[in-house]
């Protein structure tokens, strides 16, 4: 920290700093200096960044705090940000943010605060800071100030409504002052990411959009001159500094930037002001001229030929109007159609399970789908203990399902030939279940529904008239029982104590650490081939790993084997058809971590809480949507690092190397807590 000493207990204020190409430091520079001139107490300036800062630039930050007698310190938060996935941070960068957008949600990691001042770069301080940090924030999370009123249908409005969030209060988080304790109860890593992942089709400004959700309730709302985010909209030649609502203000350069666009507003004005007084605006005089010259070459508003104006203009209109506004409007109005249109479709069930009602649920095929809707069942018996709780499946899963503490009874049945679906539909009336929740969508299944006479009925049918026959969706009925029955935040695989012993004396010799490799998959579009896996798994053993090879049938049984044979190391342990759905948790919750394509196998290290790499053909939301909601997993997609040419089958061209470097990361971040998750049942 440098800085005079200070007897005041001072004001902290926090910037994040990500800089790529080493030239936006200078706009948090701008910032301290406009805080520290107008500031009449000591400040601390805490500045969140990861490696992209460099050491000229961090003396440079040091040099503006010195100028002023203030302080300013820096903080790391690399980290912070391995820890969420790269869909994450792409999004971001999607939206037109950068992964910097994403900074400030590390302050209740790193900071041990109690309040603070969170400001963007692309804020000007035209008064006293002090006066900020003195409105009490009282049982409040954090404060902020409205942004730009939405009407109420639309696109903005929609989206913001999805994602649990209050148009009429929602906030800019470019200006946030902020109750640390209180808001460090939801914005955990693994929080942040459940929840980037749960509403990633409806995110558009990130960490804002995650903040007025998570803290709907908790928000105080300030005054517009605190975060005047209009004032740089002023079309006059020359922005007056002292006019009313630019006096006394914190005015946000929200759309067009002072050092991209400048055009004369108040905003411009103060900025460079402000620059002057950094060690970026000491500058030899012709480096000043080259940046000057260079901010205008980049300007929208400068072009030499008319034709450049047009196509600004065009490029304008398709931005703005077309890709924000009418296809996000249609494509977000239609998602909120069609949940509103659930009541013309079912008839709302009357209640909710009562103590002592059996329920059935429903999930025939295939291993990995009854993974992911035993997890349903679990979510679903936690809020519902003393219900009867039965799950209908094949009879080679019945054994492995029976397993499961919460599920109270297994039957079995199937949809072909008629006959075994007649027997199937008896055996369902003969259980008197007041309740059926049919996973399936297929015309079988809701055969099977009819059949059953069962009273209360929830479902879904691929055939919009069959949809009558069910009392409610099961997305529908989740929210009226107030249960989230897709959430993965824990384990919902357990495994028994005999179970383990089992798994254990299979790995007896095989040393720590360990890879769960799950080489098959239900098709052959979703496997990677033996020879990648083969180049991916030789440098893993030679750097003392241990392999576990799991597959079943003749095919993915003899890929094991020349996978086996080519690596040729007393590390390599191949389980490939020895393994059935019963002894298989209790030799994957000996893994130290797990890899594998979209199959029942992956599915299922995830669920027991080993940490899980899924590789997958096309966007994981097509391959595996549940999968996004365990914190403890992470998947590398095909299409992301396969040319585009390479239609069909892109899982078998994505290299190893690919894989390797992905691998790496995931250990980095997963090896030091694998074992974390796993009893957190």
């Amino acid at each position: 920290m440098n800085a005079k000493e200070k007897t005041e207990t001072p004001i902290h204020v926090v910037l994040s700093v990500y800089d790529p190409e080493g030239t936006y430091s200078r706009h948090a520079g701008v910032v301290m200096a406009s805080v520290f001139e107008r500031a009449k107490s000591p400040v601390c300036v805490h500045i969140l960044h990861d490696e992209t800062l460099t050491e000229l630039n961090r003396s440079l930050l040091c040099e503006t705090a010195e100028f002023f007698s203030q302080a300013v310190s820096f903080h790391d938060v690399s980290a912070f940000i391995k820890r969420l996935d790269d869909a994450t941070i792409t999004s971001a960068q999607k939206c037109g943010l950068s992964a910097g957008t994403l900074f400030r949600l590390a302050i209740t990691d790193i900071l041990t605060l109690d309040k603070i001042i969170y400001l963007d770069c692309d804020i000007v301080v035209n008064m006293d800071i002090q006066e900020l940090w003195d409105i009490p924030l009282d049982n409040f999370s954090c404060a902020g100030v409205l942004e730009s009123p939405r009407g109420r249908f639309s696109a903005t409005a929609i989206r913001m409504r999805l994602m649990g969030c209050n148009p009429v209060e929602y906030i800019n988080a470019g200006v946030l002052l902020m109750n640390i304790p209180r808001m460090r109860e939801k914005l955990g890593a693994d929080q942040v990411l459940q929840w980037f992942r749960r509403y990633r089709y409806c995110i558009k400004y990130q960490d804002q959009d995650l903040i007025n959700s998570c803290f709907r309730g908790e928000i105080k709302i300030l005054e517009g001159r605190f975060n005047n985010h209009y004032a740089n909209r002023n079309e006059g030649f020359r922005g007056d500094i002292n006019s009313p609502g630019v006096a006394d203000s914190i005015l946000h350069a929200s759309t067009k930037k002072p050092w991209e666009s400048p055009k004369g507003s108040a905003v411009d004005c103060l900025y460079w002001r402000a620059f002057l007084k950094t060690p970026w605006g000491r500058l030899p005089r012709e480096e000043l001229i080259d940046l000057v010259i260079d901010i205008f070459q980049k300007s929208p508003f400068t072009h030499r030929r008319t034709s450049q104006c047009f196509r600004k203009i065009a490029v304008t209109l398709r931005n703005e109007f077309l890709r924000n506004y009418v296809f996000t409007m249609a494509g977000l109005f239609g998602k909120y159609l069609r949940q509103k249109a659930e009541g013309l479709f079912y008839v709302t069930p009357a209640g909710i399970p009562k103590p002592g009602d059996r329920v059935l649920w429903v999930r025939f095929v295939a291993f990995g789908d009854i993974i992911e809707h035993l997890a349903d069942a679990h979510n679903f018996k936690k809020r519902f203990p003393e219900v009867h709780l039965t799950f209908l499946c094949y009879p080679e899963y019945e054994e492995f399902v029976r397993t499961q503490p919460y599920i109270d009874d297994v039957i079995t049945g199937g949809k072909n030939p008629l006959a075994e679906l007649r027997r199937t539909a008896q055996k369902i009336k003969a259980g008197r279940y007041r309740w059926l929740v049919n996973t399936h969508r297929g015309g079988k299944s809701s055969a099977i529904t009819i059949l059953s006479q069962t009273e209360r009925r929830i479902g879904t049918a691929g055939l919009f008239f069959l949809k009558k026959i069910y009392n409610a969706s099961s997305n529908l009925w989740s929210r009226q029982c107030d249960v989230d029955i897709h959430d993965r935040s824990l384990p919902a695989i357990f495994v028994s104590a005999e179970e383990r012993a089992s798994g254990l004396s299979l790995l007896a010799g095989l040393p720590e650490p360990r890879l769960f490799a799950a080489i098959g998959a239900g098709s052959a579009w979703k496997m990677w081939p033996a020879e990648q896996w083969i180049e991916f798994l030789r440098p893993l053993v030679s750097k003392g790993w241990s392999v576990v090879l799991n597959g079943h049938g003749a095919e993915e049984e003899a890929m094991a084997r020349q996978i086996e044979s080519a690596l040729d190391s007393g590390n390599v342990l191949n389980l490939a058809g020895a393994l059935d759905f019963k002894k298989m948790p209790g030799v994957v919750c000996h893994c130290t971590l797990a890899l594998g394509n979209d199959t029942g196998p992956t599915h299922l290290a995830a669920l027991c809480g080993v940490p899980t790499m899924g590789l997958f053909n096309y966007p994981a939301k097509d391959a595996a949507l549940e999968l996004l909601n365990v914190p403890w997993f992470r998947y590398l997609r095909a299409k992301d690092h396969v040319a585009r040419a390479a239609r069909g089958f892109p899982l078998k061209r994505l290299p190893a190397d690919t894989v390797i470097k992905a691998f790496d990361a995931f250990t980095a971040e997963f090896l030091p807590r694998a074992f974390e998750w796993r009893d957190k049942k």
